[in-house]
């Protein structure tokens, strides 16, 4: 995911670009899934200022509190997602990073319903 981007409201995991899989093809290497669950009470975004992201060329202006509020961070590691191996021409490269990238976002999405469900208090 780009830095500064995040899956809204930390309950659904975004639609992004392949990058990160193509990367883990062109490696051979697994691509491991990392969920966090509480930052997003810790730091929560209020909205956005345009006209000031725009006037210092950001992608984006968050307004947040300066301070973060007291809030449980889990972070669960899922298992890795091997990436195919040997895709040969671009059009087969592509369709194995979409088909990791779409394994990937199912991963994701799963360690983060289990985090989410299994969660009695934001706070402790």
């Amino acid at each position: 995911m780009r830095p500064g981007s995040g899956p809204g409201d930390g309950r659904r995991w975004p639609t992004d670009g392949p990058g990160f899989a193509l990367t883990a093809l062109r490696a051979g290497a697994p691509v491991v899934p990392v969920a966090v669950v509480g930052a997003e009470e810790a730091v929560p975004g209020f909205g956005e200022i345009p006209f000031l992201a725009r006037l210092l060329d950001l992608p984006r202006f968050p307004v947040a509190p300066l301070f973060p509020f007291p809030a449980k961070w889990t972070v669960t590691i899922g298992e890795p997602i091997p990436a195919p191996v040997g895709p040969e021409t671009r059009a087969q490269r592509a369709d194995a990073a979409g088909g990791l990238c779409a394994r990937t976002r199912a991963a994701l999405q799963d360690l983060l319903d289990r985090e989410l469900g299994g969660r009695d208090n934001l706070f402790w």
